[in-house]
């Protein structure tokens, strides 16, 4: 899902010959920040972690232009897609628990979806497989997504569309699957989406800054999202109702929570190694090509995939 946002980054560092980056390591992170991202313009938050533990960590910009206030590294930014990854364990941990499974059709959870016929599996909404157009590519997106919608609404804007392509037989980008699949896990564990990430990842994994935003909420230290009009000028981001973002890209977090939950995601806190090996395996589609992308795109980074 693409969000003109100010930019988070988590970095894993893959240095090995020290605990502590040297100053040479420090200069030459400023001189690639500052070439990047304007010091009147918005910023970035870098993060480095050797071993699960940060050994640097910088913010570079603004929070806010227009009332000229500098970025910090607590701040909290809107994840985008990134948080398809967090959809995407949700749906994983109710495989470990025994509730679901990836080869379920998702009629079986949304018993009124349309699916023109064709059996559309969890896994393919996950690894956008599942030929469902993407409802923010549609012509009318733009216009109505400044205004709230129900969740049963958003599921409805796109299911009577024609499918772009036969399930298992191509891969193209999908914000529609994750919010199918947000619905499953709302629908599996009786729980509204919210409340299942908090009490199975964010608070297991002491996520105190990761929050799904709800618009009306406010939150401390916030960044403010903003779109290039080029030759780094900028105005503020068009608002887009977080109802439209939900299990595609609604969560807002920080540099630190994201280590947290990279460090429990390796340490078989969150699922099991066999379930991420699983997340990070690319799927085969029906003539045997890969896609040559995991679940949710990618759940993290750590396999070479996209973050």
């Amino acid at each position: 899902m693409k969000f003109n946002l100010t930019i988070i980054l988590l970095l894993i560092s893959v240095l090995n010959y020290a605990q502590q980056i040297t100053r040479i390591d420090e200069l030459y992170i400023d001189s690639v920040a500052n070439a990047n991202y304007n010091l009147s313009g918005p910023g970035v938050v870098i993060l480095i972690a050797k071993k699960g533990t940060p050994i640097f960590k910088k913010a570079y910009g603004l929070a806010n232009i227009e009332l000229n206030v500098k970025n910090k590294p607590d701040n909290l930014y809107n994840i985008g897609s990134m948080s398809k990854q967090f959809t995407s364990i949700s749906i994983l941990k109710l495989v470990q628990q025994g509730k679901l499974n990836l080869t379920d059709d998702i009629k079986k959870y949304l018993i009124d979806y349309n699916t023109h016929g064709r059996k559309i599996t969890i896994e393919n909404v996950l690894r956008h497989t599942s030929g469902i157009i993407n409802y923010t590519e549609k012509d009318n997106f733009l216009s109505k997504s400044v205004t709230d919608i129900t969740k049963d609404d958003l599921k409805k804007s796109f299911m009577d569309d024609s499918l772009n392509f036969e399930p298992n037989t191509n891969w193209n980008y999908c914000n529609s699957g994750y919010v199918l699949a947000a619905l499953i896990v709302e629908k599996v564990s009786g729980k509204p989406l919210n409340e299942f990430l908090y009490e199975q990842i964010f608070k297991p994994c002491e996520m105190h800054n990761t929050f799904l935003k709800n618009d009306d909420s406010i939150y401390i230290n916030s960044a403010s999202c903003y779109e290039e009009i080029g030759n780094n000028k900028f105005i503020p981001a068009n608002h887009m109702s977080s109802t439209f973002a939900y299990g595609a890209g609604g969560i807002i977090s920080t540099v630190d929570d994201l280590l947290k939950y990279n460090n429990a995601l390796l340490s078989e806190k969150i699922i099991s190694k066999e379930l991420l090996e699983l997340a990070w395996t690319p799927f085969v589609l029906a003539d045997g090509k890969s896609t040559n992308y995991g679940l949710g795109w990618a759940v993290g980074n750590y396999k070479g995939l996209n973050f």
